[in-house]
Parts: C-alpha cells; structure tokens; sequence
C-alpha cells in the first residue's frame, strides 16, 4: 500500500488569511514571521504560509 504525502503544491493561504484563521490582526501574523516562529515562503514580495506550517503551529500553542 502507498502512502500518500504532502502535495508540495498545495493552496498557500495569505496573511490576511491566515489571520481571519486564528481571529488576529495581520500585523500580529507579520509579528510572528519576523519572530521566526511562523514560517512562511516568499514569492518575491508576496509572503504565503502553508498550511501545514499554520496547523504545526497552532498545536505547539496548545497547552494540556
């Protein structure tokens, strides 16, 4: 049976989309990228997150 992995070329998700996700500001998000605590991939000005980087983190803020 195969596995199936990642779409490496999924939807990347905004900034502003990203933050209606979590119900923050996008300056709050912006925080957190120069942080280095969200990952994010630039595509020339254009700032994008994955998904799955945005599920990571928000189960790395779970507390219990």
């Amino acid at each position: 049976m195969m596995t199936t992995a990642t779409n490496p070329l999924e939807p990347l998700m905004s900034i502003e989309a990203v933050a209606t996700v979590l119900g923050v500001s996008t300056k709050t998000i912006r925080r957190l990228v120069k942080s280095g605590v969200l990952p994010i991939i630039r595509l020339g000005r254009t700032i994008r997150v994955r998904p799955d980087d945005l599920k990571a983190h928000i189960a790395r803020q779970r507390i219990g």
